[in-house]
C-alpha cells in the first residue's frame, strides 16, 4: 500500500517593492537587543512605564514596534522599556525597509506629536473610565491613577453632574498675553467681576 505524497504549503513570496520604502511585519525579536534611536526627543517618566508595563500585562503587546534594519528603534520606546520591565523575552515588530534616515527621523516625531493633536470626548471619557472601573479593570493599564479617578468622579457628583466630566479633577489654566502692566490690571479686576479666580503673573 503507497501512501499518498504530504502536500507542503507554499510560504507566500514578500511582494515586490523594488526601492519603495515599506515595512516588513510578523517578526519577534528580543527587546533587550533592540536599540533607543539616538535622536528620539520623547522621555518616558518612570510613572509612565508602569503604566505601559500594567497595559502590557493586561492586554498583551498589541501593537508592534517600528524598527529599522539595524534593530533600532523608530516607534515603541516606552513600550520596549514597559517589556523589559516585566520580563517578557519576544516582542512583535515592524520593520522599515528602504526608508531613509529623513523618514525614520520624521516618523520618529510624527508617532508622537499626531496623537498630541487629538482631543478627549470628556464626558464620554469619564463615563467609559467609570464603566470600566466598576468591571474591574485595572486603571493604571488604561493609563489612569485610581486616586485622581475617584476624585474627579466625587467632585462631578458632589456638584450634581451626572455625565461626570473627566476635567472636573485636573488643574486647567489659561494664560492671558497682556500688553501693559496698567491692561494687565484691568483684565484682572474684569476677570475677578465674572468671579474668576486670577493670578497676575509678570516674566
Amino acid at each position: 500500500m503507497t501512501s499518498k505524497p504530504r502536500r507542503v504549503a507554499a510560504k507566500p513570496a514578500l511582494p515586490e517593492h523594488g526601492d519603495e520604502p515599506w515595512v516588513r511585519t510578523g517578526e519577534m525579536r528580543d527587546p533587550a537587543v533592540l536599540k533607543a534611536h539616538p535622536k528620539n526627543s520623547r522621555r518616558h517618566t518612570a510613572r509612565q512605564i508602569d503604566m505601559l508595563a500594567a497595559s502590557l500585562e493586561q492586554f498583551g503587546f498589541a501593537k508592534p514596534v517600528l524598527i529599522d534594519e539595524d534593530d533600532t528603534i523608530i516607534a515603541g520606546h516606552g513600550a520596549v522599556q514597559a517589556a523589559l520591565k516585566v520580563g517578557m523575552g519576544q516582542v512583535p515588530v515592524a520593520v522599515t525597509v528602504n526608508w531613509s534616515d529623513e523618514d525614520k527621523r520624521g516618523f520618529l516625531i510624527a508617532d508622537n506629536r499626531l496623537h498630541d493633536l487629538s482631543a478627549w470626548d470628556k464626558n464620554l471619557l469619564a463615563l467609559e473610565i467609570g464603566s470600566l472601573q466598576k468591571l474591574g479593570v485595572d486603571l493604571k493599564s488604561i493609563g489612569f491613577e485610581k486616586k485622581s479617578v475617584e476624585q474627579a468622579l466625587r467632585r462631578a457628583t458632589s456638584a450634581g453632574d451626572s455625565s461626570m466630566q473627566l476635567g472636573d479633577g485636573l488643574g486647567y489654566s489659561v494664560l492671558i498675553t497682556c500688553t501693559s502692566e496698567q491692561h494687565q490690571r484691568e483684565v484682572l479686576e474684569r476677570l475677578e467681576r465674572d468671579g474668576l479666580r486670577c493670578r497676575a503673573l509678570i516674566s
